[in-house]
Parts: structure tokens; sequence; C-alpha cells
């Protein structure tokens, strides 16, 4: 998933020639092209296992043909996919969506899902403790995986911690978390703004004085490392933007 992760442009791709094994390895890669809307070209098929051999990539269905009790790929253990992914520092007031995805579990061809997915704030029912809390769980029978999104949509400065997203299975329970930071609103930042030269045009979000944001180029050269391809703004102690740098940019 990684690799294909900063090729925000990528439309197109064909994995035609490679000896495809048509199982939970592919719940990946299966979910990607369609949540990014990248197109498989020259109908990819099955190379195996034989029950799928020549079956075009594109008609499997995970949930149906496939029943999923782990991504592989992973040794077994069972994922869970946190969105953002990284502990976020925010402003009292904003809004805030976070989103946890995990494989559907089956313990046979044909009993249903026994899997689901719940939430915590330092360790006790958020719920509990912030009325008005919106939770949606999903079920995504035809990637092979169950969602949960828990929307705050006004942040206050007791809402920070850590949330943890809970998974529940037939293998066990496990759990991934992400640390949320909120700012009092009168703490000093440098405003939303909109950079536009040669090397692109970048949306720099609220940000915290004496602190550096950095963004992927617009334009990425694969030639080279696509992680230091980056651009950079500073927000100043007077919460100016300041020292704008898009030298890794092509």
């Amino acid at each position: 998933f990684g690799t294909f992760t900063p090729l925000e442009n990528l439309k197109q791709l064909d994995i035609s020639s490679n000896p495809l094994v048509c199982d939970c390895g592919l719940l990946w890669l299966l979910d990607w092209s369609q949540k990014y809307s990248v197109k498989l070209i020259s109908n990819p098929k099955c190379n195996s296992p034989a029950l799928f051999k020549g079956h075009p990539l594109r008609k499997l269905k995970i949930g149906d043909d496939i029943h999923c009790k782990s991504p592989a790929g992973n040794n077994g253990l069972l994922i869970i996919e946190l969105k953002p992914d990284e502990n976020q520092v925010v402003f009292e007031g904003d809004a805030l969506t976070l989103q946890c995805y995990a494989p559907s579990i089956t313990d046979s061809y044909e009993e249903p899902t026994h899997s689901k997915l719940d939430w915590t704030w330092l360790d006790v029912n958020p719920e509990e403790h912030f009325p008005g809390l919106d939770i949606e769980n999903q079920i995504l029978p035809s990637a092979g995986r169950i969602g949960s999104t828990i929307t705050i949509s006004k942040l206050k400065r007791n809402h920070t911690g850590i949330w943890n997203c809970v998974y529940f299975s037939l293998q066990g329970n496990h759990s991934k978390g992400i640390a949320v930071v909120v700012i009092s609103d009168d703490t000093k930042y440098c405003p939303m703004t909109v950079t536009s030269n040669n090397k692109g045009t970048y949306n720099w979000p609220r940000t915290i004085i004496n602190y550096t944001v950095m963004i992927p180029c617009e334009s990425l050269n694969l030639n080279y490392d696509v992680n230091h391809q980056k651009v950079s703004y500073e927000c100043s102690s007077k919460g100016e933007w300041v020292n704008l740098n898009t030298s890794m940019c092509s």
C-alpha cells in the first residue's frame, strides 16, 4: 500500500503480467484501486489458487468469493487502519472525524461475519463522557472489511487524549490509537492560506506558531525518493507565514 501512497495522480496501473495470487493478500489492492479511482488496465487475471485461475481480478469479490480470516502479508496478524494515521493537533471549536477499518472475519465459508469495531477514549467508553458523538459502523463486503467512523462536530479541550479503535474478532482483540491534542481557541496561530508559484499550488492549514508544515510536492519525480520531495512553510512566532521552500520540487 505504502508504495503507491505518494502517487496521488496515478490513474491507471498495469499488473496483467504479474502472477497474481487471488487470496486475502489482494484485499488492500482492490480497496486501494477503488478508493483512489485507479483503473487496473489490460484486464489482470488470477494465476492462483486453482479455483480462481483465469478469473478476471476486477470481478473478484472479497466477502463473496473469498472469505478473509486475516490479510496476507502480515504473518497472520490482523491489521487495523486508522484515518488520519498520525496524531492530531487541532483547534477548539473545529470538527474532527476519525475512521477505522479492519478485515471482516469468518470462521468458515458459510458463516457470517464475526467481528466488530468499537472506540475508547482514555480506555473508557467515549459516549459516556461526550454526549452527541456521531458513531457510524459499516460492513464493506466487496472489500472484505468492516469500518467505523466517529465524528466530533465541535471539539473542546477535554477531548484531548488517546482515542483507540478496538477490533473484536474470533482471532482475538486488537487496538490501535491516535493522540488528539485540542488547542485553546485563543492560542496564537497562522491562518489558513494558499500559495501558488511555478512549483504548484498548495493549501496550508491553520497552524500554531513556531511550527513548520511539510506537504508532498504537487509534481513528483519518480526517479528520486518521493519521501524527500516536499514543500515546507513556517509559521513564525508572530503568527505569520514565512520561508516558503519549494526547492525540493521539480
